[in-house]
């Protein structure tokens, strides 16, 4: 096992043809990939920050409305105390 392990270093030490495009090309794959996890990380948290203002805004539309239809409805319907 020891013989083969030096065999593989040897190997690796002597710059064989391609190699070194190979160890680019994997470094290259390395740096994109943690670039997609970054992007894919801020996507989320961009994602959240519009789900939080799309709830902010449809409760202040929904207060909105049912202030305006509530006295509405209670001056058409004399005693008329539904909430929506």
């Amino acid at each position: 096992m020891r013989l083969f392990t030096l065999l593989h270093e040897a190997a690796v030490d002597i710059k064989q043809p391609g190699l070194g495009s190979v160890e680019k090309k994997e470094k290259d794959l390395r740096t994109m990939h943690a670039t997609v996890i970054k992007d894919k990380r801020k996507i989320e948290e961009t994602i959240e920050r519009l789900d939080e203002y799309k709830l902010e805004a449809l409760t202040k539309a929904w207060n909105i409305v049912n202030g305006s239809v509530h006295p509405a409805f209670s001056s058409l319907f004399l005693g008329f105390n539904l909430l929506f």
